[in-house]
Formats: C-alpha cells, sequence, structure tokens
C-alpha cells in the first residue's frame, strides 16, 4: 500500500543514532552474512530447498548468532547439516491475504476452454516442469476441456525461445505428434497487482516442485481460493496439508547430474521426484469433481487468512526479535523440584539466579530458561534403526521430542543404521544423536522387550505396554525400586497397573500417534491381487492375542466364495518378535479351500511408503483383538479415512471415536501365562457373533461405513499426532528433570484455597552466595515466621538487585495475598506466570487470588493452566474441585475430586471436599 511503502522509505532514510543498541538482520544468501561487532545480536534469514545444505552455507552461517528459517522443514534440514538446534529459529513467510481472493476482478484469459490449470515458477529442474507436462498429456486429450497455462519466469537468462524449445524436445520425445490439450506459455511481465486477477482467472493451480524453501506461488495460490496441487515435500509444507491442498507423494533421490549443470550448490543433496502417475490422477479428479476441490480451495483460503496475515506473522516476529534482544541481557534460572502435592503456591520450588559476566554460574542442578537452551537431556535407550512397532515409537516419538527444542537427545541403539536407515535424511538427527554425550542430570527413558530394569544414574522412565490384565509378579520390586515413571500407551494399559499394585503417581499414559502427512484419505490406493470391491483388512502379528482366529471364522461363516468380498491380511513380525507364533498354515488352507470366501495373504516386507496405500486400498479395517497395549494399525487407518470393527473395552476406547466406530461386545477371559502374575491374568473375549453381523452391515452398505471412516479421519489426524503425544511427554520430562537437578526441601502442606491461608514452610535447598539470591532466602524465612512486611522488603530488595528473579516475584503475590492486598498479589502473580509459564505452581497462586477477588472463571481457566503444566498438582485439583463446587459445576467438582483422591485418598482435605459431595 502507497503509505506501507511512505513509511519504509521514512525508516530507510533516518540514520541510527550512535548511542542506540540494535540487532543486525541479513535477508538473503548465507554466503553475503557479515558479523556486526556493533550489533547486540546478529541474526541470518534464509532458506534451501533441498535436505541438506552446500558447505559454504554451513561455514558461513557460523558468522551469525541467530538464524530465522521459514519452516521446520528447514530448521530440520539446517540442523541435519550441523548448524546446532538453539540457533536455529522459525519466522514464516506472510502474505496480504485481503489483495486476493473472490472480490479481485478475473485477469482477461483467452483460452477458450472450461477449466483452465495454472503454473507460475522460475524456469529450472528443480520446479518439476517436465514432470508436470509429462503428467498433463498423458491425463487429458485434446478434447477435453481444459488448458494450461505457464506463467514462467527465467533467472538463468533463457529466452522465451529457448524455453520454447525445451518444452517441443520433451512433449515430442515422449509423445511424438499425437495433438495434446492445449498448453499456454506466458513469459510477459504482469505488474505485481494484477497477479491476484490471474490466480482467479483460473480454475486451480499446479506445481510438482521438487523442493521448495518456501513456494509463494502456492501460497497466493491458496489465498485465492484456488485448489492446489503440489508435491509433498519442502518448506510450502508449512502451510500445505493433506486436508487444503492437494499432495503428491514423492521419492527422496540425489539430484540428478544434468540438474547439477545448472544448479551446482545441490551437489551431494537430494531432492524429492513426485509421483508422476498420481499427479495424472489428481489432475483428473480435480476436473471430475470441481465442487470439492472448490471446498479445499476455500479452506486454504481460510487457513492461510488465518495463520499467514501480517498481524499473525508480526505477532512472531515480535517474539523473536524480543528473543533475541534477550540474548543481550542477563539470562534467567529457574530450578525447579518434583511434583507437589500442596494445595498453596509452593515458592520454595523455584528460585532464579541472572547471569552475567563477572558473578558466579548458576545454581548446580539448574536448567535455563527455555528460550535459551534446550530444557532436559535424555538417554533414549532401544531399537531404532529396524522395522517394527517398538522401534517405530521410539523414531516418531523422539523425534516430535527434538522438534520441540526442549531436549537433547543421546540414543543408544543395539543395531546401528544401516541401508535406508543409514541414508535417509529423516532419521539424520537421530543418527546424530547416537552415543551423545550428555552435561547435568539425564532423564533415561527405555523401551524395549524384555523390559530392562537395570538401574540408571538418575530418573529412570520405562515405555511399556501389557496386555493381560495383572502384571508378571517379577516386575513389581523393579518397577518400585527403580523405576521413575512408567509410561503406557492408553488408560487400559494404566489400569492393568493400577489393579496390579503400582501407586497412581508412577503411571502416566502417553499415547501412541500417526503422522497426518502420511495417513489420511487422499493417499493413493495400492494394487492389491483381488478383482473384489469389497475388502476386509488386517494389519498385524496373526497372533491368537490380536484375535485373527475370530476372524477368519466369523468371516467364513458371513461370506461364501462367490461373494463379492475379500479379506486382506498384511502379517508382521514373523521374522522377530512373532516369529513361529502365526496363523500362516491356517490361512494358507483356507486359501486353498474352494469353498472359501477369498483371502489375500501377504508376507513380505512391505516398503513404508506402501503402508498408508495399502489402508485406502480397503473398505474397512477389522481388529478384533483379545490383548492390545495401543492397536496402532487402528489409529493408521481411521488416519486415512477408512471405518473399523474393533474390540470395545480395551486400548482403542481411548481414541476411537464414540458413534464413527464398529464396537465388538466382549467379557473378560481369564488366562494362563508363563509367568505368574499379580492376580489372574486375562483378555477380552470379543463376540463372534457380532464379529459376523458388523462385517455384513459393511458388506451391505460400504459407502456409509465409509462415511464413519472419513468422518473420523479428521478427529485422529488432529488429536492423535506424535505432537500431542510428544507434548504429553515433554510434561513429564520437565518434571523429571526439575526433579533430578534440585529436591526441595520437605515443608507441611497447607491449602492455597481461599478459605486456607497459603501459609508455607520449607525452605530452598540452595546455598546461594549471589546477594540477590540470599535476599531471598531471607525473605522466604521470613514469610515462613509470619514477618509479612519484613518478608516482603527482603524481596523487594532481591528484585532491585535481580529483576529476573522470578520467584520473588511470586512470593511477593503470597505476601500481598496474606496481607489482603489482591492487585497487589494479581499483578506480582501474573508477572511470575509472564516470566516462567512452565511452573504450575505459579498458575495455582494466580488462581487462589482470582477466586478471591470473585473472578471465578478467570481463576478457574488458571488451575486448569496449573494442571497442564503438573497433572500431579494435588493442590490445583483439589482448587479446580472447590471452586466447581462454588459455581455449582457438581459434575466439574466430582472429576477433580477423583483425581485428588487418586494422588492423595488419605489427605484430610480430600476427604472434607468429599463429604462436601457426598
Amino acid at each position: 500500500a502507497p503509505d506501507e511503502r511512505a513509511h519504509l522509505q521514512a525508516l530507510l532514510a533516518r540514520p541510527l543514532p550512535p548511542d542506540r543498541p540494535y540487532l543486525r538482520v541479513w535477508h538473503t544468501f548465507p554466503p553475503l552474512f557479515q558479523p556486526d561487532p556493533k550489533a547486540l545480536v546478529t541474526i541470518g534469514r534464509t532458506m534451501f530447498e533441498t535436505d541438506g545444505l552446500p558447505p559454504e552455507w554451513v561455514a558461513a552461517s557460523q558468522r551469525v548468532d541467530l538464524l530465522w528459517v521459514p519452516s521446520d522443514f528447514n530448521r530440520e534440514t539446517f540442523q541435519q547439516a550441523g548448524l546446532p538446534a538453539e540457533r536455529l529459529r522459525v519466522l514464516p513467510g506472510c502474505l496480504e491475504v485481503e489483495r486476493y481472493g473472490p472480490h479481485v476482478a478475473p485477469w482477461p484469459l483467452q483460452t477458450g476452454r472450461r477449466f483452465v490449470f495454472l503454473s507460475i515458477f522460475d524456469w529450472s529442474p528443480r520446479k518439476g516442469w517436465d514432470v508436470l507436462l509429462r503428467a498433463w498429456g498423458q491425463a487429458f486429450h485434446p478434447d477435453d476441456d481444459v488448458a494450461l497455462v505457464l506463467k514462467v519466469f527465467a533467472s538463468g537468462g533463457q529466452t522465451t525461445a529457448q524455453i520454447r524449445a525445451e518444452i517441443d524436445r520433451l512433449l515430442r520425445a515422449t509423445f511424438g505428434d499425437r495433438p495434446l490439450a492445449p498448453i499456454f506459455l506466458w513469459d510477459g511481465v504482469l505488474a505485481e497487482s494484477d497477479l491476484p486477477r490471474l490466480y482467479r482467472a483460473v480454475q486451480a493451480f499446479v506445481l510438482p516442485t521438487r523442493g521448495e524453501g518456501w513456494g509463494r506461488p502456492l501460497m497466493e495460490a491458496m489465498a485465492s481460493g484456488l485448489p492446489t496441487i503440489a508435491t509433498g515435500w519442502g518448506g510450502h509444507r508449512a502451510f500445505m496439508t493433506p486436508e487444503n491442498s492437494y499432495l503428491l507423494d514423492y521419492r527422496l533421490v540425489p539430484v540428478p547430474e544434468a540438474a547439477l549443470t545448472v544448479l551446482p550448490t545441490y551437489r551431494g543433496q537430494r531432492w524429492a521426484e513426485p509421483d508422476r502417475e498420481q499427479l495424472v490422477e489428481t489432475l483428473r479428479r480435480v476436473v471430475a469433481d470441481p465442487e470439492a476441490a472448490r471446498q479445499r480451495g476455500e479452506r486454504a483460503r481460510a487457513e492461510i487468512a488465518a495463520r499467514f496475515s501480517p498481524a499473525a506473522v508480526g505477532a512472531i516476529l515480535r517474539e523473536r526479535v524480543a528473543e533475541a534482544a534477550d540474548r543481550a541481557r542477563p539470562r534467567r534460572w529457574v530450578v525447579g523440584g518434583g511434583p507437589r502435592s500442596d494445595g498453596r503456591p509452593a515458592p520454595q520450588e523455584v528460585a532464579a539466579v541472572a547471569t552475567t559476566p563477572g558473578q558466579p554460574a548458576p545454581p548446580e542442578g539448574a536448567s535455563e530458561d527455555r528460550r535459551e537452551a534446550p530444557a532436559v537431556a535424555v538417554c533414549w535407550q532401544g531399537e531404532f534403526f529396524v522395522a517394527h512397532s517398538l522401534a517405530l515409537v521410539n523414531r516418531e516419538l523422539a523425534r516430535a521430542l527434538l522438534r520441540t527444542g526442549r531436549v537433547t537427545l543421546r540414543v543408544e541403539a543395539p543395531t546401528r543404521p544401516a541401508g535406508e536407515w543409514a541414508d535417509d535424511p529423516r532419521w539424520a538427527a537421530l543418527r546424530m544423536a547416537l552415543d551423545r554425550d550428555l552435561a547435568g542430570p539425564v532423564v533415561t527413558i527405555r523401551h524395549r522387550w524384555p523390559p530392562d530394569f537395570s538401574p540408571a544414574p538418575g530418573p529412570l522412565v520405562l515405555i511399556q505396554p501389557w496386555e493381560f490384565g495383572r502384571l508378571p509378579r517379577h516386575w513389581l520390586g523393579p518397577l518400585a525400586e527403580r523405576v521413575t515413571e512408567v509410561w503406557v500407551p492408553s488408560s487400559y494399559v494404566r489400569r492393568c497397573y493400577l489393579e496390579s499394585g503400582v501407586p497412581a503417581e508412577k503411571v502416566w499414559v502417553i499415547p501412541n500417534g500417526v503422522d497426518p502427512a502420511r495417513f489420511h484419505p487422499d493417499v493413493p490406493p495400492l494394487a492389491l491381487p483381488t478383482r473384489k470391491s469389497v475388502r476386509f483388512l488386517f494389519v498385524g502379528g496373526t497372533l491368537w492375542r490380536k484375535g485373527v482366529d475370530l476372524l477368519l471364522q466369523a468371516y467364513c461363516r458371513a461370506f461364501r466364495r462367490d461373494d463379492d468380498v475379500c479379506l486382506v491380511i498384511k502379517d508382521f513380525g514373523q521374522d522377530s518378535f512373532y516369529r513361529g507364533q502365526g496363523l500362516g498354515a491356517e490361512i494358507r488352507r483356507l486359501q486353498a479351500d474352494p469353498s472359501a470366501p477369498e483371502i489375500v495373504y501377504l508376507t513380505g516386507t512391505m516398503a513404508e511408503a506402501d503402508l498408508p496405500r495399502l489402508y485406502t486400498a480397503a473398505t474397512c479395517l477389522v481388529h478384533p483383538y483379545r490383548g492390545e497395549g495401543f492397536a496402532l494399525p487402528v489409529a493408521e487407518a481411521l488416519a486415512c479415512g477408512r471405518p473399523v470393527i474393533v474390540t470395545r473395552g480395551g486400548a482403542c476406547d481411548d481414541f476411537c471415536p464414540e458413534g464413527l466406530t464398529d464396537w465388538l461386545p466382549a467379557t473378560r477371559r481369564e488366562i494362563q501365562l508363563e509367568w505368574p502374575t499379580v492376580g489372574p491374568a486375562w483378555v477380552l473375549e470379543p463376540d463372534r457373533e457380532a464379529l459376523v453381523e458388523r462385517l455384513r452391515a459393511v458388506y451391505e452398505d460400504p459407502a456409509a461405513a465409509s462415511r464413519r471412516g472419513l468422518a473420523a479421519s479428521h478427529i485422529i489426524r488432529t488429536r492423535l499426532t506424535w505432537e500431542v503425544a510428544a507434548a504429553r511427554a515433554l510434561h513429564r520430562l520437565l518434571a523429571l528433570g526439575r526433579a533430578a537437578a534440585v529436591t526441595p526441601a520437605p515443608g507441611e502442606m497447607a491449602t492455597g484455597q481461599p478459605n486456607g491461608a497459603p501459609v508455607w514452610s520449607g525452605g530452598l535447598d540452595l546455598s546461594p552466595t549471589d546477594p540477590a539470591v540470599r535476599l531471598f532466602a531471607e525473605g522466604q524465612a521470613l514469610l515462613q515466621a509470619g514477618d509479612l512486611e519484613a518478608a516482603e522488603r527482603a524481596l523487594e530488595r532481591a528484585l532491585d538487585l535481580n529483576p529476573y528473579l522470578v520467584a520473588a516475584q511470586y512470593l511477593l503475590g503470597c505476601v500481598a495475598l496474606e496481607r489482603g492486598r489482591l492487585e497487589a498479589a494479581l499483578q506480582a502473580f501474573e508477572q511470575a506466570v509472564a516470566d516462567a509459564p512452565e511452573v504450575a505452581d505459579f498458575h495455582n497462586g494466580l488462581g487462589v487470588a482470582l477466586w478471591r477477588a470473585g473472578r471465578l472463571a478467570e481463576a478457574a481457566a488458571a488451575f486448569e493452566r496449573a494442571l497442564a503444566c503438573d497433572p500431579q498438582h494435588l493442590g490445583a485439583w483439589l482448587n479446580r474441585a472447590g471452586l466447581a463446587v462454588e459455581q455449582g459445576q457438581e459434575p466439574v467438582a466430582r472429576r477433580a475430586l477423583e483425581r485428588a483422591r487418586a494422588l492423595a485418598p488419605d489427605d484430610p482435605r480430600v476427604q472434607a471436599l468429599a463429604a462436601r459431595l457426598a
């Protein structure tokens, strides 16, 4: 806009005062970065399009303090190239979305065709124009009512005649003299103000790129409401999803020698080769169903407007600038202890020390503010670089935790990476973490079979599903003596542990997840060796535990050979965990029986990329399990939009949507195991007649079943991702990391509810030498003694010396609350929460003050935030329950009371609240 341009011109003309501190930002290629010794911080913003970086880029990037990249794609590729994660930040691109959209008058584009595809790109092999032209000639006939417009520019200097000649050579070599649907080449200059009009003159946008740092034309097309087709790899995945666009499968391949002649900076790197056959299918699909394409384009427009407007990205930019400026200020350190069970603010759990030149180092065990460095060191022990389910969980959950930027990881894997595990860039961060040295307290995570109970030097987390009710008896001793926490994938498994006598506070549900970029309804189906149109699918080891015998019996009862139905069984684990345990012989016997319905039995190794295609090739997944810890194939099938028939009462109850799942009723059945268990072991026995009925119902109305699957897909792909799982895991790791760093001195528990003063006792387990910390400790002791006025003076002096002493700010809130100064208490607690939002006690203290001020809804939200930080915070659960009673929300109160009762059933406050609700 003219006013914005004038403002920018004025800023450019304004000299920088010589005494004013500033940040230097280089927005260019790294070889052009130059350090600025006068700047507080020097920042480089850049991007790259392949899976790596040129060596000269890596070296030049060392000249700046921070690197801003536009997406997680480049954050990962830059880190894989050797740049430290703590210096990488994401700052996405933005778009003036109001310039694009249906209100814009279309450009008078004359093609003579009803449906026009547009592609805008620089004339380069990276843009995949050869893939596009070959797919176009294959997808359409000359009499189809379609056209393709190529709006190109040539940064390499090619003339229009040279570009036309290249196009002509490729088309003649591929299709000979066969006529094609029309292709228009437009190389003229278009005014910037007219570009939105060009998008509105066409019906779809397509760019089968081999790699993008960002992909602005894709973003502009989506902002215009166009259905947009692109390769499913690259920086544009920051804004392109399977729900708002059409993403193509791909293979990562070395950049070919022919391309290196014009793109030498890509030597030694890989890019994505898009699936041309899928592009052919997608071009046809968009034309055949323009209404569905239009809806997808409208969703794209709404999401671009919501997430990538100047206002939205400007907010992120302000955070990045503030963070960069923070690097030049004294750093804030937070010392935390383990989870508390009191209902009041607990100031002895948090202290803060500023570190500047000449000051002592932070207290031993402290972890730096999360904006400065990863908060917890993790040693992960188990398989990573093999093809089985335990390794898959290790890989995906570890990668998702690394993406949070809060974890430093060491991988200890018995099998070293070889073959694809050594080459695939997706696993580069895990390969880099192999046997990495870690400093300071370390949390150990183990996920292997059989479980390894050997002692660890610090907190030990055991990831250990269990499918058979009560636990093996020989597990209980090591669980009690050596294991800090057990992470289980479902509520069902947690109940197994609790019913076996393991304390509730030791067992946490960290679910498995799916990758929504891989598992979604638009994945092209895998070709299967059957002509039947209704295809039931089973994926997993063909074990008694998984109910395959029940499935075979029910399937043979429900159908005959001449029915239009097939059962596809993909057997896994016969070469590893399940060797010798499967029902392969029985399956082959039924295949040979001429009276039995058709069965396709797949036993070979399946490429990772083909698994989602297997799901989309099916009509319905059937999983009548007797015992499962999670059942990942069920989640993956749902993510792919396929309905499921599953057992009720077990692990799948956590994530299979009610009303969209075909449940099988089941009863408990006691069994005998090889190991003695704590009480009877048992499984779920699904109802066989119900299984026959569910199979017939899907067979008779597959369209209704399909609608259920598609409705469930969105739920799974938003609520059951590895990122969701990693967020839960990170909460526990941060708590464990704090407990490993500092153990607070025990103190008498006191309530933080308004009807009980938040008087606290106990001391900070530190011996501070810094003057501010000494004053903090003095104020803490005075507060404990009840001398509120003297405590306030000491704490205020501590903050005068060190404004970053977060816990002192928090204690001032406690003092103000005791003295009846609600506004001062609210201000102090709000400041503490703003400075250290990860500390549950700070949110709990703020909730207490808000409750006393009569701001009940805000108080409830503060208690909820406290519980999000620490789900085992007894005081926050009690406060939430008591507040809900006051608000007349009895169901909320009862749920919160049950959580409090699970944590401390004998606590008198829990018992008093239970009596109140009786």
